[in-house]
């Protein structure tokens, strides 16, 4: 479970920083909505899926990993956002916060749903759904990214 984990982690590193290549190299297309679009919305995608699958593989530190999000979601904002001019920077920062806590937030109620008021589960079905929530959002961000990159094309 730890190593596929581990390894949907890495795939999901690396179709960031395939799209993050890809974007740079084109930047100088861009216009100021178009950049401000890209950076709210790999910002948002990126940090919530590399969050949750941070929480899920460290469990017993929610608040060190939630900090954690902050952090790496700014500066994936940062990245995405410096393609374009200092409000899409703005706009990507915001964006990333918002994502990696949401990830993080996601994390934690997979790993224990009484913090929503839900049921608690048996520990087969926690895995269960964290099997299931991490190829969806493994997914999700493959959709997210591929669609930025095709947009470039269109």
């Amino acid at each position: 479970m730890v190593y596929f984990l581990i390894s949907l982690l890495i795939l999901n590193i690396l179709f960031a920083m395939k799209l993050y290549r890809s974007l740079r190299i084109k930047k100088f297309l861009f216009t100021d909505r178009y950049s401000m679009t890209i950076a709210m919305n790999s910002s948002m995608i990126i940090p919530l899926v590399i969050s949750m699958l941070l929480v899920f593989l460290f469990p017993l530190s929610f608040t060190i990993m939630s900090i954690f999000s902050v952090f790496f979601g700014s500066i994936v904002g940062i990245l995405f956002g410096a393609l374009g001019k200092p409000h899409s920077i703005l706009t990507g920062v915001s964006s990333g916060i918002i994502g990696g806590l949401t990830g993080s937030m996601v994390g934690g109620v997979i790993l224990d749903p009484s913090l929503c008021g839900l049921p608690s589960l048996s520990n087969i079905m926690i895995t269960q759904n964290m099997l299931v929530f991490s190829i969806l959002s493994t997914f999700l961000c493959m959709i997210s990214c591929s669609l930025i990159k095709y947009s470039l094309k269109v």
